[in-house]
Parts: structure tokens; sequence; C-alpha cells
């Protein structure tokens, strides 16, 4: 590739051929420039570039590095397989919008007797408005003949979404002026709203003023009034009078400027693409309105244009119909269903959670531990259980052994008439999880001496494969993987905790005060 020579810009429009006509979806042009993005960026320096989000991309403070969990990294790794543009091109004209005016940059391809370049992003650079590079994978070489062709999918909503916000914010004025709007990616199958801001409070947006307005909004929709953009130069347009200028970029350097009127309701600078006529928007439903985050006493109106509108319906219908399956309800006693279901649920979580700390209390009686005397050690499973019953295991058998331990140092002081040496903690340790052979995640809780814990701990994450946890002051928890915690590593878990117990009790040489070698339970 050369090295870096600024073009000759004389040739180039300041106003795009699909500024000219938003309904052509292809034109034949040919290549001035194409260098890598770099070299683009770092010859015209003078002010940063603009992003794919229409944002400045200026320098950043280094910010410290947050740990990645595992859903992140995934989606990095998911990312990485993405294609990266490398170059930027600079067209004769183009069919393709760049990023601006709150219009996400068009998408296309490039065609050419050497084959067909996916255009990845469109970027007009913020020195000069004729500086619009198509960014690509591959390089195409300069004074190439190409055919450019626009994703008109995402063309012509972005145009439907475009013309509804001006429409809905010039039918909003002089009582609501907008402060901001957002053209949202549409995901597929998503339908995904927009929002604009409105210098209103929320409580002056009701649901019955939204409605008004809406009502209002789809009468011209129905009209089928004119969208017609208009291209002035500065002098002819400091000459014209009730032109509503919400944007700066448009008229940016020296170039002419362009408006967008709508046919007896508002003419408004604009370089985006729109509609020819508001009867091409089909119909523009207002979703709601909400407390606007970016600015105090403002007020967020969501909503949705045209192919979104249709989008939004079929899938609603299509949720409907699944719901009337599940629930065996039509839809006009869907919500009561649900209501009913969630109720009933929540009295069986209220249920289950209450016969849980039951049976942790009666899993917890020594009664069920006959061993407990030789291995000052309680061991407890149960698939189905959960972290309440875990808690409520290790406090119900906490307090058992502290009663068995207090009565026994009462009896020790009245027979030897003196005060016994403080008995060691006994090691609980209680699993839950693991059920269908081992394949459900698990979890683990012990408590005890701190030495004792402590050791056992590391024992423990030695023994379960991938268990991840910690803990201190004879405390441990873990977090056990699906297909870890069988049958047989349950009990040997529950070996492991005795042996060490035992073993660890009885390097303190005291035994806790029972006399030298003995575990004192």
């Amino acid at each position: 590739m050369s090295s870096f020579v600024k073009p000759d810009l004389e040739s180039v429009p300041y106003i795009l051929h699909c500024q000219k006509d938003p309904y052509a979806r292809d034109l034949e042009t040919n290549v001035l420039a194409c260098f890598e993005i770099c070299a683009w960026i770092n010859a015209y320096a003078a002010a940063p570039a603009e992003g794919p989000d229409g944002t400045a991309q200026a320098k950043t403070k280094k910010k410290k590095k947050k740990k990645k969990t595992k859903g992140e990294s995934a989606t990095a790794a998911a990312a990485a397989t993405v294609v990266e543009p490398r170059y930027g091109i600079l067209m004769a004209d183009t069919v393709l919008f760049p990023t601006g005016g709150g219009q996400p940059n068009d998408l296309g391809t490039i065609a050419f007797d050497g084959g067909i370049v996916s255009v990845l992003d469109v970027v007009r650079l913020p020195q000069d408005q004729r500086l619009v590079l198509h960014y690509v994978a591959d390089p195409i070489e300069s004074g190439t003949v190409v055919t450019l062709t626009v994703d008109w999918t995402r063309r012509f909503d972005h145009m439907q979404q475009h013309s509804a916000q001006h429409l809905v914010t010039a039918l909003a004025l002089p009582k609501w002026p907008t402060t901001t709007w957002n053209l949202s990616k549409n995901i597929t199958g998503q339908s995904s709203p927009c929002y604009l801001d409105l210098d209103a409070s929320s409580a002056e947006i009701t649901e019955e003023v939204l409605a008004a307005l809406e009502d209002r909004v789809n009468e011209r929709v129905r009209a089928n009034l004119a969208v017609t953009p208009q291209i002035f130069s500065a002098e002819e347009f400091a000459e014209l009078s009730g032109v509503r200028s919400g944007s700066n970029g448009i008229k940016a350097g020296r170039g002419p400027i362009r408006t967008v009127t709508i046919a007896g309701i508002e003419s408004n600078t604009c370089c985006g693409t729109h509609v020819a006529s508001t009867g091409h928007l089909q119909s523009i439903k207002l979703l709601r309105s909400e407390k606007s985050p970016a600015a105090k006493n403002h007020t967020r109106v969501w909503f949705l244009a045209g192919s979104r509108v249709l989008q939004l319906a079929g899938n609603l219908h299509k949720t409907s119909c699944q719901l009337t399956r599940v629930l065996t309800s039509g839809p006009s006693e869907h919500l009561a269903r649900v209501a009913e279901i969630v109720q009933n649920q929540k009295e069986m979580n209220r249920a289950t959670k209450q016969l849980l700390r039951s049976h942790a209390a009666l899993c917890a009686h020594l009664a069920h531990h006959a061993d407990f005397a030789a291995t000052h050690t309680i061991v407890q499973h149960l698939d189905e259980g959960n972290a309440d019953f875990m808690k409520n295991f290790l406090r119900e058998a906490g307090e058992n052994a502290a009663l068995r331990a207090s009565a026994r140092v009462e009896v020790k002081e009245e027979t030897k008439g003196g005060p016994a040496t403080e008995p060691n903690k006994p090691t609980i340790v209680v699993t839950v999880g693991g059920g269908a052979g081992g394949k459900q995640a698990g979890a683990c809780m012990m408590q005890g001496e701190p030495s004792v814990i402590g050791a056992l701990g590391k024992a423990v994450l030695a023994l379960l494969e991938g268990a991840r946890g910690g803990g201190r002051n004879g405390k441990f928890q873990l977090k056990i993987p699906a297909g870890i915690l069988t049958e047989s590593k349950v009990e040997r878990l529950a070996e492991l905790a005795k042996t060490t117990t035992i073993e660890m009790l009885l390097a303190k040489g005291d035994g806790g005060g029972g006399g030298r070698g003995k575990v004192d339970s």
C-alpha cells in the first residue's frame, strides 16, 4: 500500500447521493483514495474522529482493568471472530449514509471486477464533511470503478424511525421541545424501540397525554404528507424563516445546508435520510414514558415506527398464542392466570423454606450422628437443599453441640471441683446439590476450629475437581460444579472431614482439655 497522500476534495460533494435520493439503493462511482484507517486518522488529527455511534472518539484516561466474568470472556471470544475494518475508502460519491444526526450508518457492499467487499462502517471525519470513509477489511485500488449497494432493509428502517422522530418532535412542540433522541439498533426478531427525551416532567406526560399525542401523530401519517429534503447555501439559509435548527453537524465547514420539510408541519435542518411521505411510516406507536436518566425533569418517550410496529405486533401475537397453550386460557385471562401462578409459587416457596428449616433442625439432632462422640464431626448432605438449608443446619447443629459440650463441662466442674478447659468446636459440614446422579451443581459450608477448617477446606478443594471457595476464622464455603458431587464423593468428603478433625485435634495435644491425645466432644 502506498504512503498516505491527502486527496483532492474539490470534486467531492458536500451533499451525498443518499441525501439527495434516500430511495436510491445502488450507485456506480469510483474509488478516490484507499488507505489504512489509522493513516486517515493521523493525517486529519486536528480533531477527534467520529466513531461508529456518532460520538467523538477522544483519548480517555486509562481505567483499571475490570476482572472479566465468565460471560464477558465468552462474549469477548465471540467478538474476536468478527471481521474488523482495516481500510478506509473515499468514494467520488456514495449511496451509503455515514453516522450522523442521531442516525446510525448504513451497511452494504462494494462490487468491482475483483469481487465484492462488505462495508462494515461508514464514518464522516469531522475535519471536513466531504471526508466520508467506507470502512472495509480489504483494500481496493484507487481509480477502481465500483458499484455501491446499500442494505435496504436496514436503511429503510432507519428512514422510518428518523422521520417518525421528526414528526413526534414537531407535534410535541412548542410545549415540549425534544432535547435528545436515539435510533436504536434493531436486533433481528426483537423490534427494538427508539426514544426521544422531552423537556417536560413525567407528571405532565401522562398515559392520556401520550395517547392523545399518538392519535395526532398517526393522523398526519394517514394524511400522507410530503417529506422533502432541500439544499441551501449559507446565504440562502440565512434568509429563511421558520426553520427549526436542531443540529449543528449539517452546518459544519463551508458546505451547503440541508433541510427536511414535512408539508404543513415543520422544516428542520437535518443530514439524515427520510421517507418521501408520512404515509411511508405506516404507523407510529408511542409505547410508554418514564423519567429521563439524562436530565432532571425531562421525560423519555419510547416509540416504534413502520416495520418495527409490525414486527412487534407479530412477536406479541406469537407470544400470546404460546401463552394460551401453556396457561390453557384466552389472552384476556393471561394476566390473571400468571398472577395466580406467581402467588401460588410464592406460597409454595414459603412452605418449602419452612419445611427445609424444619428438616435442617431434625437432621441437626446429634442422635442422627452416632459417631459424633468419637469423631467430633457432623456431616450432612441433601440433594435438594439450598443455602437457607445449609445455614439453618449449621446453626442448629452448632447449638446442639454447644449444649452437649456445656453439659459435659458442668459435670467435669462438679466432679473435679474446678473450672474445666474450654472444649473444641465441633466440625460441621453440610453439602447440597449434586442430584440426578451428581449432575446438578452443588455447594458446601463448614465451620469449626479455625485450624481444622483451614486444613479441611484445602483438602476438600483438592477432592472436588473444579470447586471454588475460601474462608477464614473457622468458616469455609465452596461452589461445586455439576457432575462432581456424586454419592461416592459425598461419602469420601464425610470421611475426610472426620479423619482431618481427629488428626488436627490430636495434634493439638490436649484434645480440648479432655486429656492429651483425646478428642473431647
